[in-house]
Formats: structure tokens, C-alpha cells, sequence
């Protein structure tokens, strides 16, 4: 959750791009899409905090689904793999609302691309972020990679938010939490680590 409380500012250490524009490829997950900036640079961003499952099941996508199968509590891979599309479509569903992505430019060690995060504006002016809003509806699992918040909030304190809002869409069901055939063994299972 974004914590503005006033005139905050987004640290001086994030990179922000106020008018990037998603682009389509079909590498594009609920949690990692190209867009250009404003110069029309291309880059690809990966989420912090969370990732979707693929939407195909072959030799590439196995690995990580029968990983988020485990995680999402026994959830069966055909079916994980069409929430996978899911997440990817109701991401980019999100990212027609006005946006901003906050990065450090951390590449990432497991995928191509860099970290970051998307700032999604609400009608009311405030924003909340893409990552919150995929865990929330239940389209996305909790990884260990973050970093403090563009606002400055600490990362253990943002990554508690999303394991709170990952009970809430477990008990209500929502998301790929609908097909777990035992959610009490999902979710997250280790306690963050202060920073």
C-alpha cells in the first residue's frame, strides 16, 4: 500500500517514468512486460515482490509451475497455467489505467530485465501498486526479491502488507487461491527478514 501521507516524494535513488508505455510481446507475464520510456528506449521490468505463473505448459514453463503449483497449494498445472494468462491479461488490463514505474535499475540474476515497481493511479489520485494488486486478487505468489519502497517505506514492513493480503485472497478464494486443492500447505512459509 502507498503510504503518501502528505507531499511525499518518490527517493532520489529511484529512476521514475512518468510516461512509459507498455509493448506487447509474448513474453509478457502478470508480473514482467516490456515498455518504451518517454525516449522511446525499450526496457524490460520485472515486479519486485511477486511473480505470475507462465500460461503454457511445456519444457521451458515446468519448472516454475510445478514451483507456484507447490506454492499456490496443490493447484493443477493446466489450470495454473490458465490463471497464468489470467494474471498477464488483468495485469495489462491495469496498466491502461495512468501509471509510473519506480526502478533502481537492479538487474535481475534469474530473469532478464531489471526490478521495479509500477505505481497504478487510483480515481481518487492516490496510486497503489501493481504488486499489491496482483496479490490481492489472488494472481500472484510472494517472492523474496524487493527492495525499500520508492516512498521510502522499509522492504520487510511492504512484504508483511503482502502476506496479510495473501491470507485475505487465500480464505476468500480469490484467484488461482480457487482451484488450491490445500491451501492451508500455500503461501508464504518464512518470516521476512527485518531491513
Amino acid at each position: 500500500k502507498v503510504d503518501q501521507g502528505g507531499p511525499a516524494r518518490i527517493k532520489s535513488e529511484f529512476t521514475v517514468f512518468a510516461k512509459a508505455t507498455p509493448v506487447e510481446n509474448d513474453n509478457t507475464l502478470g508480473h514482467r512486460f516490456y515498455f518504451n520510456d518517454e525516449h522511446r528506449s525499450l526496457h524490460l521490468l520485472n515486479l519486485y515482490f511477486v511473480e505470475c505463473p507462465p500460461f503454457e505448459v511445456d519444457e521451458s514453463t515446468n519448472l516454475a509451475l510445478t514451483r507456484l503449483a507447490g506454492y499456490f497449494g496443490d493447484v493443477p498445472l493446466d489450470k495454473l497455467a490458465e490463471m497464468g494468462g489470467t494474471s498477464r491479461d488483468v495485469a495489462q488490463k491495469q496498466l491502461l489505467r495512468p501509471f509510473r514505474i519506480a526502478t533502481l535499475f537492479e538487474p535481475s540474476k534469474q530473469r532478464p530485465g531489471i526490478y521495479g515497481f509500477v505505481l497504478l493511479r487510483k480515481p481518487d489520485g492516490s496510486e497503489e501498486y501493481l504488486s499489491e494488486f496482483l496479490v490481492r486478487e489472488g494472481l500472484a505468489a510472494i517472492r523474496p526479491e524487493g527492495s525499500h519502497l520508492p516512498y521510502g517505506e522499509p522492504r520487510a514492513r511492504y512484504r508483511e502488507y503482502l502476506v496479510g493480503l495473501e491470507k485475505k485472497a487465500m480464505e476468500a478464494k480469490r484467484g488461482i487461491w480457487a482451484f488450491s486443492r490445500h491451501p492451508e500447505e500455500g503461501g508464504v512459509k518464512d518470516e521476512p527478514a527485518a531491513k
